[in-house]
């Protein structure tokens, strides 16, 4: 922050940095869920959220159109996802603000970091984009400037917490030796109802009969186990929108002060609707059409086990998404989730980590975040969606994709229905069999297609129709490397999903799957 007192109106940011760490510095689901709910009710948009609440205290109300007037206002810029832009009447108001949001974290929020800057802004005449960028340097000073105490407060001796390694404060159970974040993160998602549960649109709760509707999802990683726990998959789906400073720019092209300030608000609220309605979108694709039967039946399962739907979304804030969820469900809301938020004007880019249940989640999510940015790499001007199947010990990062993915959201539908034919139609023993020549290399695995092809056209398979059309899709991938690379993809879907309900009409199999398209 400027030494020098500023006369004037603030442009104020206070951004959490670290969320990451903070949110997934356990693999213990219930403190995950309380931290990102510490999260984003700290910056969060609500009248209930801390920034509203610290607001009304100071006694301030927010100009949503044309310039504020007189000392007693604010304009909310962007409010959500671990970050705060606001304009303020004046330094001494951001002061105050700022002062209240930390003394609220303090007491609710052990081990949330963040840090405040604040820069001139004239509500008139301001360039809101070179407002900000001196914004971000004074914030990053502010950052570098800070001193951290010790965790362990010069006393090396203290019982550790058993989750985090940092000085024990308290118990939350048998055993339950917690430090005092792990303590605050667990004691606030258990004093409150699921934000995200209002976000569905549907009735989808009361159609699965879960026994609260207002705590709909699970809070345990066991809920997610099937009849063999230790055969059991959960999977982690990150999604991240692609080019939004772009994007933003030019919602605000040719506009100054207050005005591009309410062109940026409406900007955030337009994300903001689109991925309530995408989540809303991707939890009725499991369960609005006959193809979706498979995921009905887990889902259906799953609440008669344990009363909770088998997802849970971890981080819903600003352009990241994040959920949790049970392997067979992350194909079709992945594809559901990103197909929606095209339809709003939005691509991005989508990371499916596949793993055992018992795997630890930060793991998990780190894979899903190495997948993530490996999708967003193939091109910002569409969306793509990359995915991983570890069978054993989670992987460290997606390196072992090299020459399968990321898939346009069209291809990875096709890779979905590809796989069904192949599971649908042959011998899993036989389909396997090409897999090892795959991991080996292309040329190998083309040879070992060939002779599948061939034991097809002399009747292996379960029906004309069905080995014709699972014969045809061979081929398809004997004339095409791009669809034959996908192969494997297909495969190891398996676990995933269900067979076609039916064999219907012969596909187009010239539909290819193509990497990059």
């Amino acid at each position: 922050m400027s030494e020098k007192p500023m006369n004037g109106p603030v442009l104020l940011g206070l951004d959490v940095h670290g969320i990451q760490a903070y949110l997934f510095g356990t693999s213990k689901l219930k403190e995950v869920v309380g931290a990102s709910r510490i999260v984003d009710d700290f910056t969060g948009p609500d009248r209930d959220d801390v920034p509203a609440r610290v607001l009304a205290s100071l006694g301030l109300s927010a100009v949503t159109a044309g310039p504020p007037t007189g000392n007693a206002w604010f304009v909310p810029v962007r409010l959500g996802g671990g970050v705060v832009r606001l304009l303020l009447p004046g330094e001494p108001t951001a002061r105050a603000f700022v002062r209240k949001m930390s003394e609220w974290a303090l007491q609710h929020a052990d081990g949330l970091e963040f840090d405040a800057a604040w820069v001139p802004f004239d509500p008139n005449a301001g360039a809101l984009d070179g407002a900000e960028s001196k914004l971000i340097a004074e914030i990053n000073r502010a950052r570098q400037a800070a001193t951290r105490g010790n965790a362990f407060n010069g006393f090396p001796f203290t019982a550790p917490c058993r989750l985090t390694g940092d000085p024990a404060e308290g118990y939350d159970g048998p055993n339950e030796r917690l430090c005092s974040a792990s303590l605050d993160k667990r004691a606030y998602q258990s004093s409150l109802d699921d934000r995200w549960a209002a976000l569905s649109g549907e009735d989808i709760f009361q159609a699965f009969k879960v026994k609260n509707a207002r705590r709909p999802f699970i809070f345990n990683l066991e809920d997610l186990c099937g009849d063999d726990p230790a055969d059991s998959y959960m999977a982690v789906v990150a999604l991240d929108m692609n080019s939004l400073g772009e994007l933003g720019k030019k919602r605000r092209e040719g506009k100054m002060g207050s005005e591009a300030l309410h062109a940026s608000r409406a900007f955030v609220e337009e994300i903001t609707k689109a991925t309530k309605k995408a989540f809303s979108d991707a939890l009725n694709a499991l369960t609005k059409n006959e193809s979706s039967r498979h995921e009905f039946e887990v889902l259906s399962h799953a609440v008669e086990r344990s009363g909770v739907l088998p997802l849970r979304p971890l981080v819903f804030g600003g352009d990241d998404l994040t959920f949790v969820m049970h392997g067979a469900l992350a194909p079709r809301f992945a594809h559901a989730l990103a197909d929606s938020l095209v339809k709003a004007g939005f691509h991005s880019g989508v990371g499916i980590a596949f793993v055992k249940v018992k795997s630890p989640l930060s793991r998990a999510i780190e894979l899903a975040e190495s997948l993530l940015a490996r999708a967003k790499s193939a091109g910002r001007d569409k969306t793509h969606i990359d995915f991983m199947l570890c069978t054993g010990e989670v992987a460290a990062d997606a390196s072992s994709r090299d020459g399968r993915g990321p898939y346009t959201l069209e291809a990875f539908k096709s890779l979905l229905e590809n796989a069904r034919v192949l599971k649908h139609d042959l011998p899993s023993s036989h389909v396997r069999g090409a897999v090892d020549g795959f991991r080996k290399e292309l040329s190998s695995g083309r040879d070992l297609l060939a002779d599948l092809a061939e034991n097809i056209a002399r009747g292996l398979g379960g029906g004309q129709r069905a080995t014709k059309e699972a014969g045809d899709l061979i081929q398809a991938m004997l004339d095409d490397d791009a669809l034959a690379a996908s192969y494997i993809d297909c495969v190891e879907l398996f676990r995933f999903i269900a067979p076609r309900p039916d064999r219907g009409a012969p596909r187009d199999t010239n539909a290819k799957a193509e990497a990059h398209a």
